[in-house]
């Protein structure tokens, strides 16, 4: 087994739950601009469909479904035919060749207009969700000049196909998209640079979406020089999306639902810390630094509240009261109790529709410091462990 199967199925199995497309694209419509588009081509009915008519506006949402579907009837601000299917070419309709003898008429075949004859001028496509089905290497085909204007997000969405046919379709729109800069990553946001890492995520992690991002956002350029070296291999393909506001959600067994515990290890998503420790006997630890923040991630089972519960190592430079904080949300969190290794914040409250996805949890403490003259790291706050628990 590659070391690309071994994280990824480790990653699945971390979490308990390998991620849909429906969890891969809520954080997504997070990042949309306010007057971003959501262009999807996917068949009626499903879950994802239904997602995204819950959580986009009307106005917003332009829902193309298979050949033979009757979609919602049109709007005033929407294309004049959504019945069109999404294709690579502009097409009428297909009539067929006359036939010299007495025979039933030909069928008609659907409409299929391409992407940018559709939305290219007229609208601001922020993200493209397609059904694996529904032939997205075509679509995309058809999306040259909305790709090269409006740097959309994609989601290729394969719950539709079978997992045998996931890495030829994966394949296929990737070499379609070369030409117009996009970084593919798999359904928890992790960077999938070559053709293993993408059948890895497939095959082993079981994942049901491919994301496409334009290489020029902020997230997936380079590290700060030294910073790479510093943390987890894991880290460092996850930091550029997963720590900047585009975490995909995971999921957690279930018959942990009321609570979950955590080791800060390496299979931890987080950044802004240095690399496990461990003492020989099964423990581990994880310092923070070199900055003065840091964050990881927690499956979160539901709505709470919660209490959060940080098992301190080694205080380090946060050994003075009120030197250690915890953010949820871009909100401080407040301290209840405090210990000689431990401190817990309460209540952490997340919205509803949090649950059964990812709390991002962000730590700071003052500037990290070195610790000794052989020790070059600037070492903040040592962890062991992370707890959420019900209140």
């Amino acid at each position: 087994m590659s070391v690309a199967v071994a994280v990824r199925a480790m990653a699945g199995l971390a979490w308990g739950g390998r991620p849909t497309a429906v969890e891969t694209c809520l954080p997504l419509l997070d990042r949309l601009a306010q007057n971003g588009d959501v262009v999807a081509a996917l068949p009626e009915g499903g879950f994802l469909a239904s997602m995204l008519r819950t959580n986009v506006a009307p106005r917003r949402l332009f829902l193309h479904g298979a050949p033979g579907t009757t979609p919602d009837l049109p709007r005033r601000d929407e294309p004049d035919d959504l019945r069109a299917v999404l294709g690579a070419h502009d097409r009428e309709g297909l009539a067929g060749v006359p036939l010299p003898w007495p025979a039933p008429p030909p069928k008609i075949g659907p409409r299929t207009h391409r992407l940018d004859s559709l939305y290219a001028d007229s609208h601001a496509p922020g993200l493209l969700v397609l059904g694996a089905g529904l032939g997205p290497a075509a679509i995309l085909e058809g999306a040259a000049r909305v790709l090269v204007r409006h740097r959309p997000m994609l989601v290729i969405d394969f719950s539709d196909v079978a997992a045998c046919l996931r890495p030829a379709i994966w394949e296929t729109c990737v070499r379609v998209c070369d030409t117009y800069g996009y970084a593919w990553h798999d359904g928890l946001l992790m960077r999938c640079s070559t053709p293993a890492d993408r059948c890895a995520a497939i095959a082993a992690a079981g994942h049901a979406a491919a994301v496409g991002l334009p290489l020029e956002w902020p997230e997936l350029q380079p590290l700060p020089p030294g910073v790479a070296e510093l943390m987890a291999p894991e880290d460092v393909g996850a930091s550029r999306i997963a720590w900047n506001g585009g975490i995909g959600l995971v999921r957690h067994d279930a018959t942990a639902a009321d609570g979950v515990c955590v080791r800060f290890d390496d299979a931890l998503p987080a950044t802004g810390m240095y690399k496990t420790e461990q003492d020989g006997e099964g423990g581990c630890w994880r310092w923070t630094g070199p900055g003065p923040r840091a964050a990881f991630l927690l499956p979160l089972t539901g709505p709470g509240p919660w209490r959060l519960g940080l098992e301190i190592a080694n205080w380090g430079i946060a050994e003075p009261a009120g030197a250690l904080r915890a953010l949820v949300g871009g909100e401080f969190l407040a301290a209840d109790r405090r210990g000689s290794n431990f401190i817990s914040f309460a209540p952490v409250a997340p919205p509803p529709f949090w649950s059964g996805a990812a709390l991002r949890v962000d730590l700071t403490t003052p500037r990290p410091q070195r610790a000794s003259p052989r020790d070059a790291r600037c070492l903040g706050v040592c962890l062991s462990a992370a707890r959420l628990t019900l209140i």
